[in-house]
């Protein structure tokens, strides 16, 4: 992109708001479609892209919070419960309903009686998870089944002494990338402001009192105003960077961790699988997940001693997570060749009053209330599927301090962007019959659960021009038409941008060389790009892919 194209990049950016948001992770988006529904004037500013950090590491599990049985905090499971279905009703394209077992033994934790005891415990507690849904999101019950059925669903399971299995279902994020730009884009026909590739390079004081934010764009290196007297940060570690951990003692900052997922190219399973790895010092489990042709497989955390602007995990580090899989599951004979995709992000870590442990709830904080300046709020989350809540939450406590009223939030039960389906099974169908003959029923698929209702519109450039439905080079279900709908519609300033997180082109392995080509080309094309652009955004994509060779270290995000 060329300084030329920065007016119509940032077009109708205003130089006041009342509420700034930075940072654009499922965090940032969800507070920004949550101000916006409200009525309040609000700017989102990402130095990335969307979605392209943090919450763009992830099991791509929505979590029902059945884990918080163990400690009784049914507070906690029943905000998920309600969360996960709201997911549901809002944006049903981009979630379906998931599979999830654990093995049983003999111990009283992990007992058959115990398990199937805290599931009818959990389905009384969760026995309004299906309200508003349709047949096809429909969460059912837990249950206990066989060693014999548990071997069927895990065959390279070698363990000996498992008595059966525990099976409930939770919710799957088919597209997270999307789901994050389905917040942004809601927000955006709303009348909100997001920009991505713009960063927050500095609070604007006066007096200790917020006045705006002076940000910097990434792409054309210019710098401007933007004025509010309120900003909301949403960017965990990096507003640490920026100095609210020393300045105004961030009691919640007792660490970080870099948490890491790996996508591989085996299908180890049809549903998530839960084991505890060998030789493990606690009882956390690691999950299998079946994800497009493979699985994704995590959580592991490593330490950290201070936040850093390049994640980073080494070699060696991911040879501890290919040996702990083996343990488990040693005829999968897993190698560093058969990693596709490495995800990493940050996560806090908080003081238990013995030890540091991994911060398991959300918190506001009012930077005022700490010796930092008025009008500066920071907002700490921990779990991708809580992330609506935890914005109307802020938004409220926002609107109080600040003395300015907002409308109810109605944000759980308000479509997302494409997600303006109410029966999900019978749209689809629709849609099916509608398209049939002029897409192939693979590509009618993958543009339902990718793009909703959008898929109208991506159709409607057939109308144009036939050529936009042949297939994009080396993906014969992906279609032309997509790549330029985004480009059209989406905010898509990098090839990274298109690949990564506007379509799922590159979210399970490094594309095939046309595919980057055409893309490319079309990129290109779209935002005058000379040969020099067209390269660094080539390797910036190829980056993002593990390369092992002789390398010590994977750079990651």
């Amino acid at each position: 992109m060329t300084a030329a194209d920065y007016n119509t990049r940032l077009d109708g950016l205003k130089d006041s708001y009342d509420l700034i948001i930075i940072g654009g992770g499922i965090y940032g988006a969800a507070m920004l479609w949550e101000a916006v529904s409200r009525g309040l004037s609000t700017v989102l500013l990402e130095k990335d892209d969307f979605g392209s950090g943090t919450s763009a590491n992830s099991l791509k599990i929505i979590h029902g919070g059945i884990r918080y049985l163990q400690d009784l905090d049914f507070r906690r499971m029943r905000k998920s419960i309600q969360e996960r279905r709201a997911l549901s009703r809002i944006a049903p394209h981009l979630i379906r309903p998931l599979e999830c077992v654990i093995p049983t033994y003999r111990k009283i934790h992990r007992h058959k009686l115990a398990l199937w005891g805290a599931f009818k415990l959990y389905d009384c507690i969760a026995c309004d998870r299906n309200d508003g849904l349709g047949a096809s999101h429909r969460i059912n019950a837990g249950k206990i089944i066989s060693a014999d059925e548990f071997r069927k669903i895990l065959p390279s399971f070698e363990d000996g002494v498992i008595t059966g299995a525990a099976q409930w279902h939770d919710a799957q994020a088919i597209n997270t990338e999307r789901l994050v730009l389905a917040f942004v884009m809601s927000a955006v026909k709303r009348g909100g402001h997001a920009c991505n590739h713009l960063k927050a390079k500095e609070y604007h004081l006066k007096n200790n009192h917020i006045q705006g934010v002076i940000a910097y764009d990434e792409l054309t290196s210019a710098e401007f105003l933007i004025h509010a007297k309120t900003v909301i940060d949403c960017t965990g570690p990096s507003a640490m960077q920026r100095g609210l951990k020393e300045n105004i003692g961030l009691a919640a900052g007792s660490g970080l961790v870099r948490a890491v997922n790996i996508v591989v190219r085996h299908h180890i399973a049809d549903c998530a699988v839960g084991i505890r790895p060998a030789q493990s010092e606690d009882d956390r489990l690691l999950f299998i997940t079946p994800w497009r042709n493979g699985s994704i497989i995590g959580t592991w955390y490593f330490s950290q001693e201070s936040p850093a602007e390049t994640l980073v995990i080494t070699k060696q580090e991911i040879a501890h997570c290919i040996a702990q899989i083996n343990g488990i599951l040693p005829s999968l004979n897993l190698s560093h060749d058969d990693i596709t995709l490495v995800h990493l992000g940050w996560l806090p870590l908080g003081f238990d009053g013995a030890s540091k442990t991994l911060q398991n709830k959300f918190e506001v904080f009012k930077a005022a209330q700490m010796n930092g300046p008025e009008g500066l709020f920071w907002v700490q989350g921990v779990k991708f599927t809580t992330a609506r809540h935890v914005a109307a939450h802020t938004i409220d406590v926002v609107s109080k301090q600040i003395n300015k009223p907002v409308q109810l939030s109605v944000s759980d039960a308000t479509p997302l962007y494409g997600g303006e389906i109410e029966d999900f099974d019978v749209w689809s169908g629709d849609c099916q019959r509608r398209y049939k003959g002029r897409f192939t029923a693979g590509t009618i698929d993958r543009l339902l659960h990718n793009y909703g209702t959008n898929i109208d519109t991506i159709a409607d450039y057939l109308n144009k021009d036939i050529s936009y439905g042949e297939p994009v080079p080396g993906v014969p279900e992906a279609i032309k038409a997509e790549i330029s709908f985004i480009l059209d519609h989406e905010m898509t300033y990098t090839l990274s941008d298109l690949l990564l997180r506007r379509t799922d082109l590159g979210t399970f392995e490094c594309p095939r060389d046309e595919t980057i080509g055409y893309c490319a080309d079309e990129m290109a094309a779209r935002w005058c790009w000379d040969q020099d652009t067209k390269k660094t955004n080539i390797k910036a994509v190829l980056g993002r892919y593990p390369e092992w060779g002789n390398s010590n270290s994977l750079i990651s995000l």
